[in-house]
């Protein structure tokens, strides 16, 4: 958060947790601290798959966000699903859709694609 002497004012702590199963990872993460004001808590759930080769990726986010200040409070959660293409060390694929289930965006569907190419 960028404050008005042009300095960032964010204060968190978190904690996560990875568990590796074959081609399986688990992760979950919760934070919490002071954010443009705002007392905030945040936590994420995720699953992952990756293929043999490691070149496809498909995931699953759950995420929950609260934050809270002197005027009011508010919630956000979402859904997301994506998949990860990695032909090489070069190029990458990704396309994600996220649902919103609670918040200012609720019931709105988020479709998010990027090229991505590295020397």
């Amino acid at each position: 958060v960028l404050a008005a002497d042009r300095t960032i004012e964010q204060r968190r702590l978190g904690i996560d947790y990875s568990y590796y199963t074959g081609q399986w990872q688990w992760l979950i993460e919760v934070s919490a601290g002071r954010g443009d004001g705002d007392h905030q808590v945040h936590g994420l759930l995720e699953s992952t798959w990756q293929s043999p080769q490691r070149s496809w990726r498909a995931y699953g986010q759950i995420r929950e966000r609260h934050r809270r200040n002197d005027i009011d409070s508010a919630a956000q959660s979402n859904v997301t699903l994506g998949l990860d293409f990695e032909p090489n060390r070069h190029w990458a694929l990704s396309v994600q859709a996220s649902h919103f289930l609670r918040g200012d965006d609720v019931d709105d569907t988020q479709l998010t694609a990027q090229i991505r190419w590295r020397s």
